[in-house]
């Protein structure tokens, strides 16, 4: 598989655009900075120097995984690769970059969708979450053919691992936005895709744990270097088993901020009828 990696150190010490090569199992640059594969696949370009692992959990990309493995989100994940489809028109085999992109469920189901269509696309998948990413590598280890796997790595979203104006389509999805990031790695007329929770977004999941549960606050930024070319939202509802509960609300923020105390509430609740209220923000990046 052709490497579509950078330097992470050239960039981030000397701002050079550095090609990395394959040297066995690593990546090495002409300077010698050397990333080593994992058991898993994937590469880790942290250039932060903390000790602890960043990001979620074990427990909570777990949880994560095994909720969104019950379809609940597929809607939501659909429509998201049926608008980054569009979007690459006529381009053969674009270049996605997912910034922020957990265990790789949006991944897998755009690789999926674009596959079902005929076309391939070339996949990446960053996060610091250590967790998450090795779940997501794990999985595309027996993807045949090999060149329909996504390329995981661990990464900063504000450091992403990419040349200058390579990508097509840069994916924010429940994840912070890096848009200073995002137009360095996209194309002259690449696209940012934003989407995450929506007004009413699990507002049962809440109004079942806390006594004053509250809607989220909606609003479509303006981003320096893009033009929004559209902004769409997705609702539905969908039913959970007491498991599906659990797991749900442990892969969310909610779990960070929660007393033990309101989180036994959910063991009294054997199914949840809970809406799902998604945005899909759509930006351009403008011409330089």
């Amino acid at each position: 598989m052709k490497n579509i990696y950078i330097c992470p150190v050239c960039l981030s010490k000397y701002k050079e655009i550095s090609a990395l090569n394959q040297s066995g199992n690593s990546l090495i640059c002409a300077k010698n900075h050397c990333f080593d594969c994992s058991k898993e696949g994937y590469y880790n370009f942290d250039m932060s120097t903390h000790s602890a692992d960043s990001g979620d959990t074990k427990e909570m990309c777990e949880c994560r995984r095994e909720f969104l493995s019950s379809g609940h989100y597929e809607r939501f994940a659909l429509v998201l690769s049926q608008n980054a489809f569009e979007l690459c028109g006529q381009t053969q085999n674009p270049s996605i970059v997912d910034a922020g992109c957990g265990e790789g469920y949006y991944d897998r189901v755009l690789r999926d969708y674009f596959l079902s269509k005929g076309k391939s696309a070339c996949l990446v998948g960053a996060d610091l979450a250590k967790n998450a990413i090795k779940l997501a590598a794990k999985s595309e280890k027996q993807v045949l053919p090999p060149e329909c796997a996504i390329n995981f790595c661990v990464s900063s979203i504000f450091d992403l691992p990419l040349a200058s104006c390579s990508q097509d389509i840069l994916l924010s999805v429940f994840a912070p936005v890096g848009h200073d990031e995002a137009h360095r790695v996209l194309k002259n007329g690449g696209y940012m895709i934003v989407a995450g929770a929506d007004t009413d977004h699990l507002y049962e999941l809440k109004s079942a744990v806390y006594d004053m549960p509250y809607k989220n606050e909606q609003k479509i930024p303006n981003y320096d270097g893009f033009d929004l070319c559209d902004a769409k939202e997705l609702k539905y509802t969908f039913e959970c088993t007491n498991a599906q509960i659990k797991n749900l609300f442990t892969m969310t923020p909610y779990f960070w901020k929660t007393s033990k105390q309101d989180m036994l509430k959910l063991d009294n609740i054997e199914k949840l009828e809970i809406t799902a209220h998604f945005f899909l923000h759509i930006y351009k990046k403008t011409e330089v």
